[in-house]
């Protein structure tokens, strides 16, 4: 019996997964816990062929996004924000801000969740921070300036 795969399941496959298991297997253990639906040999053969399309799609998005990250690889981006004398600033520079800034100064547009900080920038200077997408990391350096931002 074709089964569509509502959870990861040990031995057996992951969630969206198309898995061909015994009838009784089915009946009695994936389908009573809701762990998978029945499918059709015909809705199987239309979920595969759906999955590929967005297995190729993915694969594009992640070559697109590789691009982008290497064209950001080393470059500079300026960031300021109102400072102390001392240079603190007030309100430290998030990853958000530095994303816009990438859009801003390098016309790239990449996601929040890419910027790799543990906590907000809060000193003038020049800083390090990592770009990473599965197993692609990169750095980009930001300088920072006291201002009025």
């Amino acid at each position: 019996m074709l089964v569509f795969l509502l959870k990861n399941i040990a031995g057996l496959g992951l969630k969206g997964e198309i898995k061909n298991v015994s009838d009784g297997y089915a009946r009695n253990f994936l389908l009573p816990q809701k762990s998978a639906e029945s499918v059709s040999a015909k809705q199987g053969e239309q979920l595969k062929a759906l999955q590929k399309s967005q297995a190729n799609k993915a694969v594009a998005a992640t070559a697109s996004v590789k691009s982008v990250l290497g064209q950001l690889e080393g470059k500079t981006i300026k960031v300021s924000g109102p400072a102390s004398a001392k240079g603190t600033l007030y309100k430290g520079i998030s990853a958000q801000q530095i994303v816009k800034a990438i859009a801003d100064q390098l016309k790239q547009e990449i996601p929040a969740d890419y910027v790799i900080l543990e906590e907000p920038l809060k000193e003038v200077g020049k800083h390090s921070v990592g770009l990473k997408f599965h197993n692609e990391k990169v750095k980009l350096n930001i300088e920072i300036l006291p201002g009025d931002k």
